[in-house]
């Protein structure tokens, strides 16, 4: 989120979410989320860290910013789901996490592990939780949260 840093920092967080972040992020694409990645990356590098994880969406831009790099990162492709109905197979953010996990884990020689993750407990339901904790016991993945 580089490149939100100091948008809306004073409001609080249901409405800097709501009225600022999610709708920004809605106007992100592959290019700027690389872009935001290499920002960041080279401010870790020149602070001297080595190692980041990440919960975030474009992930593919994401690993190719760390692929270039050499830093290491644990990235995760972010679920948020608010249906309390939602199958595992209609995830469409679950099924990138598991293409994400299939096709960046242990690339880089190591360097990158790629994790499962909910955004946060009062962005997703119980069956979200479930499911999603179901695919990453079976990939052998850990799983990110936001805790609040």
């Amino acid at each position: 989120m580089t490149l939100f840093r100091g948008y809306g920092e004073d409001l609080p967080l249901s409405r800097w979410l709501e009225e600022k972040i999610f709708p920004a992020e809605d106007r992100l694409t592959d290019k700027s989320v690389y872009y935001g990645s290499m920002l960041a990356i080279a401010e870790m590098l020149k602070n001297g860290i080595v190692s980041f994880s990440d919960m975030y969406m474009f992930c593919d831009s994401t690993a190719k910013a760390v692929l270039e790099s050499g830093i290491k990162a644990n990235i995760s492709r972010s679920i948020v789901s608010f249906d309390p109905n939602m199958k595992k197979e209609d995830d469409f953010c679950l099924a990138e996490s598991i293409a994400l996990y299939n096709e960046y884990n242990g690339a880089g020689d190591g360097r990158i592990k790629i994790d499962m993750s909910l955004h946060a407990e009062y962005t997703n339901k119980m069956n979200t939780c479930r499911y999603l904790a179901d695919a990453a016991k079976e990939l052998g993945a850990i799983v990110q949260v936001h805790i609040s």
